[in-house]
């Protein structure tokens, strides 16, 4: 989908640029730089806080939209019990947003918002929030692989404004009627965009490409599995190398697995709290009978490639099961992540 508009802004505006776009909501919520180096997106105060020389944070910006933990509903002791719902308010920015993580929040939309049962917690929160995406033409981080994906380095839909640095301007692109609304707030920073600002993205991207360590090949993975010709022994092989720490489910932005459970508080009050699972866990799919279809590591790790790679999942849900960020590069000990597993689908091994 083309932008709305496009506006040209030097790179010394950043900062009024920022604090403008802070005006318009409660909370803005960037990456930002903790000891010993690491970025987070957390909520910052103003334009000194935010990093932008980073290539991934290692905790994706949905968690602010799909909550690590959350509390859904909450019974209250009397007679009779009153349920009072449970959310949070304001209305908020996500700052410089990674295309990858901008693909996954669209297929959390899918999941949360589209499908048979619709979340009010993540609807209410959604509809509350801003996106301002910062592509990535002009640094790969060594562990992406979007390109395999097609989720990046920029994106073309699903921002509500998009900063890329071309040369030494930035390229921002309206992609919504509230992003239009921010643009509109700003106008007096913003230019008009040369034409040559979008014709050298396209060109940094050639390079953006070029410069991916990551190779996943991901078509070739989908059909080698989707046709089942995927050796049994290849999964055993996996599973081997595979600690079963679920850390892969963790970090991925695309990941929708959760468990809830009901704590009683000392105000005699009962809170339903949800939490991100995973499927790679040995519990997740033990039932109360004790009996578990899923016991061995072998047919998780099977499970969990093919509702990531397989068509008749990509088919249903419109989309790969993943966006290329390279979070599981950096958190799989066995080095059995993504693009590795895609590998050895390819290939047979």
């Amino acid at each position: 989908m083309p932008a709305l508009a496009q506006y040209s802004l030097p790179p010394t505006r950043l900062k009024d640029l920022f604090q403008r776009l802070s005006q318009a909501v409660d909370q803005v919520i960037a990456p930002t730089r903790v000891p010993p180096g690491d970025v987070f997106y957390d909520v910052v105060q103003g334009p000194d806080e935010v990093a932008l020389d980073f290539g991934n944070s290692l905790v994706s910006p949905v968690a602010w939209l799909y909550r690590p933990v959350e509390e859904m509903f909450r019974v209250l002791p009397g007679e009779p019990p009153r349920v009072e719902p449970c959310g949070e308010e304001g209305r908020r920015l996500l700052f410089a947003v990674r295309p990858c993580d901008l693909a996954a929040i669209g297929r959390l939309d899918q999941f949360f918002l589209e499908g048979d049962f619709r979340d009010d917690l993540y609807a209410a929160r959604r509809a509350r929030t801003l996106l301002v995406a910062l592509a990535c033409a002009t640094q790969a981080d060594p562990r992406c692989f979007c390109s395999c994906c097609e989720t990046g380095p920029y994106a073309e839909q699903g921002f509500d404004l998009q900063l890329s640095l071309v040369g030494d301007r930035y390229l921002l692109e309206v992609g919504s009627e509230s992003g239009a609304a921010l643009a509109e707030q700003c106008r007096d920073l913003l230019e008009p965009a040369a034409e040559d600002l979008a014709a050298g993205r396209a060109q940094q991207v050639q390079a953006f490409y070029a410069g991916l360590e990551q190779k996943a090949n991901m078509p070739a993975a989908v059909r080698r599995l989707s046709s089942e010709a995927v050796p049994v022994e290849l999964w055993d092989r996996i599973a081997s190398r595979c600690l079963g720490c679920g850390g892969c489910s963790f970090v991925c932005p695309v990941c929708t697995c959760f468990y809830t459970t009901d704590q009683v508080r000392e105000d005699g009050s009962i809170v339903r709290v949800r939490a991100w699972d995973s499927c790679r866990l040995e519990g997740y799919t033990r039932e109360a009978s004790g009996h578990n279809p899923r016991a061995h590591r072998r047919q998780r790790a099977e499970r969990f490639s093919y509702h990531k790679l397989a068509y008749p999942c990509i088919q249903r849900e419109g989309r790969l099961g993943c966006v290329g960020c390279g979070r599981c590069v950096t958190v799989c000990f066995g080095g059995v992540h993504m693009p590795r597993v895609a590998q050895m689908i390819r290939r047979g091994e």
